[in-house]
């Protein structure tokens, strides 16, 4: 094959597999898959569950823009093989429906988890939520689910470092704020969802 015959495609494709075969073998070289163990966890009661997810729940913002908000996912799910399966069409389609009907988001839902480290203060408050579709300026995709994780000290009662997803959309930022952890606030109400 000749230089000139080269399409932007195969050039793109042959630079995207040196590229990853580069780093492939510099991750290998630097130990990144050489870790150790995480430390072992363990669930803590429900009182205590239910009192650290409230106190350190996430106020999530959205463009003004934004139709695919949190909501429960429950009663879009079906069985196979014994197993429960969210179906991507009803969950569109119901959610779009109900939307729609309500003129507001339905059955707004954030999820929590929160587990305790051993040996450690230190405990790590999990919140998920769903979105049947996300549209994204590049792509889009079904069933999104995003995570916010916040680890706190419980013997002092604040939060150590926190981890999720923070980008800008155009006017609104996607934050992480709670009581403890005050940022500034966009120009658009919040929406914040109550722990189920």
């Amino acid at each position: 094959m000749d230089l000139p015959d080269l399409t932007r495609r195969q050039l793109l494709a042959g630079a995207g597999v040196g590229i990853g075969a580069a780093g492939t073998v510099g991750a290998v070289a630097l130990g990144a898959f050489d870790r150790e163990s995480d430390a072992p966890t363990t669930d803590l009661g429900d009182e205590e569950s239910r009192r650290l997810a409230e106190r350190f729940a996430p106020v999530y913002y959205f463009d003004a823009f934004e139709e695919w908000f949190p909501t429960d996912p429950r009663p879009y799910e079906r069985e196979v093989d014994g197993e429960p399966v969210v179906d991507g069409f009803a969950a569109f389609d119901g959610y779009t429906e109900r939307f729609r009907e309500a003129g507001e988001p339905p059955a707004p839902t954030v999820f929590y988890r929160v587990v305790g480290y051993e040996d450690s203060s230190l405990a790590a408050v999990q919140y998920w939520w769903y979105a049947a579709f996300d549209q994204f300026s590049v792509n889009f995709h079904w069933h999104d689910w995003e995570l916010t994780q916040v680890f706190v000290d419980r013997e002092t009662a604040k939060h150590r470092r926190c981890r999720g997803c923070c980008r800008s959309w155009g006017r609104t930022p996607a934050a992480y704020r709670s009581t403890t952890s005050p940022t500034s606030s966009p120009a658009t109400p919040s929406r914040r969802p109550s722990p189920t």
